[in-house]
């Protein structure tokens, strides 16, 4: 995957559109409140992008991650791949992604207890 593209949003607020190609990361941030959005500035490297990525999945070394990565169809431990089934969705934040192509909205995505 040489080029993608994707939104995050804090609850249905978006607060930043991600452009990633070969080298680059270009986010345009509509918020630098800290608690709405994880990127610091306005363009990083593909490594960050993907460190950024990894904070939204689980630990890839928890106890029975294939049990986790075989539900949703992943054969290894892709933090893009997990983000884009998950959403980036976690516990303890409000802040997800959406993918283009997706129509949805936190109500959509949210982590239901």
């Amino acid at each position: 995957m040489s080029e993608y593209n994707f939104k995050t949003y804090w609850k249905d607020e978006l607060t930043a559109e991600v452009k990633a190609d070969d080298c680059r990361v270009y986010i345009k941030r509509y918020t630098t409140h800290p608690a709405k959005q994880l990127f610091w500035k306005d363009e990083i490297s593909r490594f960050e992008l993907g460190q950024v990525l990894e904070l939204r999945c689980w630990d890839r070394n928890r106890a029975n991650l294939n049990l986790y990565l075989d539900e949703l169809g992943i054969k290894d431990f892709n933090p893009y791949e997990i983000c884009r089934k998950t959403h980036g969705v976690m516990v303890q934040d409000f802040i997800w992604f959406q993918f283009d192509g997706e129509n949805l909205s936190f109500k959509d995505v949210r982590f239901k207890r």
